[in-house]
C-alpha cells in the first residue's frame, strides 16, 4: 500500500508595537544675549546660529521647535527660518537614529528701556 502525505496549515497573528522615542541633545545654547544700544535703536537683535541641537527619533512626521516665552516687558521672540526671517515655529524633518544636527537662530524685539543683558530663552522641541 502506497504511503498518503498529509498536509496541514494553521494561521498565525502576529502584532507587534514600536514604542515612540525622541532624544534631545542640546550640542549649543546661548546662556545670556547681548543688547546693544544700536540694536535697541533698531528694535531688534538678530542671534543667528545661537542653537545645535540634535534629534533621534522615530516620529515620522518629524518635530517643532519654538522658544519658550519669557517673561520680559516689551521683549518679543521668533525663530529665524532658513531664509533668516522670523517665524512662530519651525518644522524639522524626521531625522531618524542618525540625525545631522540642526542650527536655530532668533530673533528679539526690544525697546528702548530693555536691559543690555537678557536670559536667553529656551529652545522647545514637540513631536507634531
Amino acid at each position: 500500500m502506497p504511503a498518503v502525505a498529509q498536509s496541514h496549515s494553521n494561521t498565525m497573528l502576529v502584532t507587534a508595537s514600536v514604542r515612540a522615542y525622541t532624544q534631545v541633545r542640546m550640542i549649543e545654547q546661548p546662556a545670556r544675549i547681548q543688547v546693544t544700544a544700536a540694536a535697541r535703536e533698531r528694535g531688534y537683535v538678530d542671534v543667528p546660529a545661537a542653537w545645535v541641537v540634535l534629534i533621534r527619533s522615530n516620529e515620522p512626521r518629524g518635530h517643532q521647535l519654538s522658544l519658550a516665552p519669557v517673561a520680559l516687558p516689551g521683549v518679543r521672540m521668533s525663530l529665524l527660518n532658513g531664509q533668516g526671517l522670523p517665524a512662530a515655529a519651525l518644522r524639522v524633518a524626521p531625522g531618524g537614529p542618525a540625525p545631522a544636527p540642526v542650527t536655530v537662530g532668533a530673533r528679539i524685539w526690544v525697546g528702548p528701556d530693555t536691559p543690555a543683558e537678557l536670559p536667553a530663552p529656551r529652545l522647545a522641541v514637540e513631536a507634531i
